[in-house]
Parts: structure tokens; C-alpha cells; sequence
């Protein structure tokens, strides 16, 4: 939208919002700001803001891989959203560390492959499944496939977890 902006002390008036970014890029480099532990394309992907979050990733020289500890990455939080259009944006960055880590587990012992199971959704697993960024590290992918979630059985595999839906257990196998 077009909105009046605050850009570092100076009033600029009726800036569409990429025009405010772009000032920002240039002023800032849209780094990210370790000292408050925020990635500006994460943040953006978070509140929702993904065409500023593109704009960043692709245009900016925002670092679309690091994040605080603890914290999802992009293509974690694309899944947690339950977004299959905006995981397949974040896929498509050139920037996008290779080999994706798969071996990073939530705060309840998952990995991406266990959320995109309990989601039920084929179609996330088909996309982060044919991305080239998984086949970078096949030994990773075959772990992260046949883990349980931490300090859980057998029941808990990503391949047993997507079960009751048959298309999604058929890509996972």
C-alpha cells in the first residue's frame, strides 16, 4: 500500500512500500541485526509479508539463512504455515543454504518432515521433496525420513505419521 514513512529521520511522503524497502536495503543492507537476534526476511515471512520478504531475500543482502538460536529457518516456517506457494519461494532462493537443515527439531522433538506429517499435507512434502536442495545431502534426507520425534517410539516416524493419508505416505516411501 502506499502510506506516509519515517525513513531514517527524514519524512517521505506516499513511498509504496517496496520504494521504503529498497531505501532501507540501501541505507541499512537489510542485514541482519545480530545484536536483537532478527533476520528481516524471517520476520517479514512471519508477519506475513512476503512479498517484502522476496524483495529482501532476492533483491537485498539480507542473509536468508541465519537465524537466532532456536529459532525455524524460512523453510521451516513456510511448513508451520502450512504454506506450499510460499515454501516454494523460499526453495527457489538463490541464496538458500544447501543442504537444507533437516536435522533441526522444534521445541517438541520434530523435525520438518514430522510437522509436514502431523499437517497432512502432500504437497508440502512434494515440493521440499523434489527441491534440489534436498538431494544435496541423502544420507541427511534418509535420517530425517526415519527419526522419531526425540524421546518418542517407532510410532512417531514421519513415513508412520503420514499413514491416514495415503498420497502423502506414497511420497514419503
Amino acid at each position: 500500500g502506499i502510506r506516509d514513512y519515517k525513513v531514517t529521520g527524514v519524512q517521505t511522503c506516499a513511498l509504496p512500500i517496496l520504494e521504503v524497502v529498497d531505501t532501507l536495503v540501501g541505507v541499512a543492507g537489510a542485514k541482519t541485526v545480530y545484536c536483537c537476534k532478527l533476520n528481516p526476511v524471517l520476520t517479514a515471512i512471519k508477519r506475513g509479508k512476503y512479498l517484502i520478504a522476496r524483495y529482501l531475500a532476492i533483491k537485498g543482502t539480507a542473509d536468508v539463512n541465519w537465524r537466532g538460536t532456536g529459532q525455524p529457518s524460512a523453510v521451516q516456517i513456510a511448513v508451520d504455515q502450512d504454506n506450499v506457494i510460499l515454501l516454494e519461494e523460499v526453495l527457489g532462493w538463490p541464496r538458500l543454504e544447501v543442504p537444507l537443515d533437516l536435522d533441526w527439531v522444534d521445541e517438541q522433538g520434530m523435525n520438518v518432515f514430522h510437522r509436514i506429517a502431523k499437517k497432512q499435507n502432500a504437497e508440502l512434502f512434494e515440493k521440499l521433496a523434489r527441491s534440489p536442495h534436498l538431494h544435496a545431502d541423502p544420507q541427511l534426507l534418509f535420517m530425517a525420513l526415519n527419526t522419531p520425534i526425540q524421546g518418542k517410539g517407532l510410532e512417531t516416524l514421519p513415513l508412520i505419521m503420514a499413514c491416514p493419508n495415503i498420497d502423502l505416505a506414497t511420497y514419503m516411501m
